[in-house]
C-alpha cells in the first residue's frame, strides 16, 4: 500500500489544478485501495494508477477486490471484475455529463472517467463541456462525450 500511496501522491501533484470535481477526492482513495490490492496480485504500482487515476469505481468494487483472490481480481471475466466494470450496453453509451464521461472499456465492461483526466491522458485540455459524437464502432447510436481540446 505505501508504494501504491507515494505513486498516487505523485501524479496527484503532477495534476494539481486539473481536477474540476469535488467527487475526485473520494475516487481517487478507492482507486489507491483498488490498485493495492492490484499490486499484491502482481500489477505495476505506477500502471495502475495511471489507469485509475480519474475513474470512478463502484462503491461495491474496493470491498470485492479486497475479498477476490488473485487469480479472481486478474480475471477479466471473474465476478469481482463485473462488480468493479459491470456489463456495458453499447447502444447507450458514451454518455456525458456532470463531469464525467460513462463509456465501455474494450472488455465490455462500463467505466466512468473524469472528463480532465480523459482529456488530459489525450494530451489535451477539458473544455468543462459535453459535446456530441457522431455514429461509430464505438458508439453504433452516437452520444455524448468530453470536449478535449
Amino acid at each position: 500500500m505505501k508504494n501504491v500511496t507515494a505513486v498516487f501522491s505523485v501524479v496527484v501533484a503532477l495534476v494539481a489544478g486539473c481536477s474540476s470535481s469535488s467527487s475526485t477526492t473520494n475516487a481517487q482513495d478507492a482507486n489507491r485501495d483498488y490498485c493495492a490490492r492490484r499490486v499484491e496480485c502482481g500489477a505495476d504500482a505506477l500502471d495502475c494508477t495511471k489507469a485509475f487515476f480519474g475513474v470512478h469505481l463502484p462503491d461495491a468494487c474496493v470491498p470485492a477486490a479486497r475479498a477476490a483472490t488473485c487469480t479472481e481480481l486478474n480475471d477479466k471475466s471473474s465476478a469481482v471484475q463485473k462488480i468493479c466494470f459491470p456489463p456495458c450496453d453499447i447502444n447507450t453509451r458514451p454518455v456525458c455529463e456532470n463531469d464525467r464521461l460513462t463509456t465501455c472499456t474494450t472488455d465490455g465492461g462500463t467505466v466512468d472517467i473524469e472528463c480532465w483526466w480523459y482529456c488530459h491522458n489525450a494530451g489535451l485540455t477539458y473544455q468543462n463541456a459535453c459535446g456530441t459524437v457522431a455514429v461509430s464502432a464505438l458508439a453504433p447510436k452516437g452520444g455524448t462525450v468530453c470536449v478535449c481540446k
